[in-house]
């Protein structure tokens, strides 16, 4: 496998993607999907960002984001296939200017007591 290669938190990835929730998918898309992992954590992770940039610019970001709140909340409190973990939302709520008031707003951030 490619673990050698990658990074803690990609190796996190892989581990996550081999799990059994992986056996959904047929063989063209888990084929795709790895791509889509080696081209973003490996291969040209800034050209991806420039990419996705133009297509969401930074500064439109909390916009967007706050545009689809109920399509958001959705993805995370979906209890059969939650597709958004808390973790996930909280990198989310990270971007400035982001609110979700379904979320509870805690502290949790570095330095916070």
């Amino acid at each position: 496998m490619l673990f050698f290669l990658l990074d803690f938190s990609s190796a996190v990835t892989m581990e996550v993607l081999l799990s059994k929730r992986l056996d959904i998918l047929d063989t063209n898309k888990k084929k795709n999907l790895f791509k889509i992992l080696i081209l973003t954590q490996l291969v040209a992770p800034e050209t991806v960002r420039h990419f996705f940039d133009t297509k969401i610019p930074p500064n439109d970001l909390a916009n967007v984001l706050n545009k689809n709140k109920e399509i958001i909340e959705n993805l995370w409190k979906n209890k059969r296939h939650k597709v958004i973990k808390d973790s996930q939302l909280e990198l989310l709520i990270g971007v400035p200017g982001v609110v979700f008031p379904f979320y509870p707003q805690t502290s949790k951030k570095k330095g916070n007591i």
